[in-house]
C-alpha cells in the first residue's frame, strides 16, 4: 500500500463536504484530490500534502505537525505537509 487507505478515507469525507468536482488520481506514489483541476490535497504513506491560500500560510504553520514545502514556480499558493501526528489539524 503506497498510501493510508484511513487517510485517504477521511480526506473523501471531509472534502466532500464542501467541494463537488472532486477527482482522485494516482500520483506521486500516492493518492491525490483533484478539485477544479488542481491538485487540492495528497496522501503518500501517513502524510497529507495540502495546498494552501498564501493569505493563510502563517496562520496555518503555527500548528503542531506541519512541514512546509518549497514553493514551485506558480508561487501563488503554499503547500505543507503534515506527519501522522498532525493529522489532528483536519
Amino acid at each position: 500500500m503506497a498510501y493510508n487507505e484511513q487517510l485517504a478515507d477521511r480526506v473523501r469525507e471531509i472534502i466532500s463536504l464542501s467541494h463537488k468536482n472532486v477527482v482522485e488520481k494516482a500520483m506521486f506514489g500516492g493518492l491525490c484530490f483533484m478539485v477544479n483541476d488542481k491538485m487540492c490535497v495528497g496522501v503518500e504513506k501517513d502524510r497529507l500534502m495540502v495546498r494552501l491560500d498564501p493569505t493563510k500560510y502563517e496562520e496555518v504553520m503555527e500548528k503542531e505537525g506541519l512541514v512546509s514545502v518549497e514553493p514551485g514556480e506558480d508561487r501563488r499558493t503554499r503547500q505543507v505537509t503534515i506527519r501522522e501526528t498532525g493529522t489532528k489539524v483536519l
